[in-house]
């Protein structure tokens, strides 16, 4: 497995830590921490996690908790409340409470509310799926290979 990161970053999270008097025994990127808290090692065939941050979305997809591909996209709940918020016409911290409220007002909305909405969450998630789905089906066509089961974590994850 070859996985990438600006060196950086890595480095000023490192002396951060180690600034703050402790001492760094190991790094290990999101994509992997989601794969070893979420991943069952048992499951019949390989499985996508789908986790969707505040300003990224990771996917990765693991047989038997042993990752085979990590793709890390630059999309993520932050994106959906920025789309929300320009097709709705209101600002981003209403956009957010909107959208974290959304399931509890659904029922209460009328029509014209629930078309409006449905169509900027639309909007709003298009680009994200649309990356989701490119990066699963570049695996897919590796060699023939499947997916059997999905997972979507994260807070970001609830929009979807």
């Amino acid at each position: 497995l070859l996985v990438a990161a600006g060196e950086d970053g890595v480095l000023q999270m490192v002396e951060a830590v180690e600034e703050a008097g402790m001492r760094v025994r190991s790094v290990t990127l999101t994509p992997l921490a989601t794969l070893a808290a979420v991943a069952d090692a048992h499951a019949p065939g390989p499985e996508a996690l789908l986790d969707v941050g505040y300003a990224t979305t990771s996917v990765t997809i693991h047989a038997n908790a042993q990752p085979r591909f990590v793709r890390i996209l630059s999309r993520g709940g932050r994106d959906i409340t920025a789309s929300l918020a320009e097709h709705l016409g209101i600002g981003e911290d209403d956009a957010e409470r909107w959208k974290r409220a959304l399931p509890d007002m659904w029922e209460t909305m009328s029509p014209a509310d629930r078309t409006a909405t449905e169509t900027a969450i639309r909007t709003a998630v298009a680009d994200l799926i649309t990356d989701i789905r490119t990066s699963v089906d570049f695996y897919k066509t590796s060699a023939g290979r499947t997916i059997e089961r999905a997972y979507v974590v994260g807070g970001g994850g609830l929009t979807l």
